[in-house]
Formats: C-alpha cells, sequence, structure tokens
C-alpha cells in the first residue's frame, strides 16, 4: 500500500494523511473520524459499521485499508485481540513507539499503561539496554500486550463482588 497515492495532494490542508505524503479522501477522513471519536480501541468491522453510517457504500476492503495506512503512519495504534482480531485506537503520540498495553481475558477491557513513566519506563530502559548490549540490535519501536485479569474480573475470580 505504501506506494499508491503517494505525492499526490487534493489541497484539503495539512495532516496524517498529507504530512505521508497520501491523499486526504472522504472515506479516509471518515475512518480517522470514527477512531478518533471511539473512547476505546474498535475492532476494523465496528469501524467499517460506524463509518458505513456517514458514508453509505464505501466497501470495507476500503475501511481496512485505511486502517493499515493509519498505522504504517503513526496515527493509529493496533493491538491483537486474544480472539486474533486486530484492534485500532489514536496513538498517543508520546507514547507511540513504546506501548504496553494491558488486555483482561476475561471480560476484554483493555488499558493502555504509559511506557515512559516511572518504574515500567526504567525496567523497559534496561531492557532495551540488555537488548543492545547482548544481541547488537537497537529498539526503535515496541509493543507490549500483557494478558491477564483486570481487578473487577479478578476479585469475582477470588470469591469477592465487582465494583460497580
Amino acid at each position: 500500500m505504501r506506494g499508491r497515492g503517494r505525492h499526490r495532494h487534493c489541497g484539503h490542508g495539512d495532516g496524517p494523511f498529507r504530512k505521508g505524503g497520501f491523499r486526504r479522501t472522504a472515506p479516509r477522513q471518515a475512518v480517522l473520524e470514527v477512531v478518533r471519536e471511539a473512547d476505546d480501541y474498535l475492532a476494523a468491522d465496528e469501524v467499517y459499521r460506524r463509518v458505513y453510517e456517514r458514508l453509505e457504500g464505501i466497501g470495507i476492503a476500503t475501511v481496512y485499508r485505511t486502517l493499515q495506512l493509519l498505522t504504517e503512519l503513526g496515527v493509529l495504534s493496533r493491538i491483537v485481540s486474544d480472539d486474533g482480531k486486530a484492534l485500532y485506537r489514536v496513538a498517543d503520540e508520546e507514547a507511540a513507539l513504546h506501548r504496553v498495553v494491558l488486555v483482561c481475558r476475561r471480560c476484554s477491557a483493555r488499558r493502555a499503561v504509559p511506557a515512559s513513566d516511572g518504574a515500567l519506563g526504567e525496567h523497559l530502559r534496561s531492557l532495551y539496554r540488555t537488548i543492545e548490549n547482548d544481541h547488537e540490535f537497537t529498539v526503535e519501536q515496541s509493543l507490549h500486550q500483557l494478558s491477564g485479569l483486570c481487578s473487577d474480573c479478578s476479585r469475582i475470580s477470588h470469591g469477592g463482588s465487582p465494583r460497580l
């Protein structure tokens, strides 16, 4: 997909598409707006459903290609759910290069954790230094997806009641 649309602009101002050398089209803009408006990660089929409400006739392939493009441009973060579905949300610009996502295996709740802050950030920097020293490999980007139980589901597992 990288080469298609490259260096062709339609003059609709700056934005992630133009900065990446791609045209900003109505379908691409609609996909971006749907993901920006979401509070949490969205599956591609949900993005398609919401975009279709705005632009009847849009093809699902267009939505998938746009999600892929926006991920390549660093605008969206992509994680994979336990059932193998790709999920998308707008990337935090500062944390876009190094991310930690906690995924509850029971309720599928997802929580992004800043990978640059505090003890976690120091542990990750130490890990990257070890990789660089031991394997002569420089880590430029990372995504750590940890699966387990959120506090509510953990309480249910141990006989407690969930928080409301």
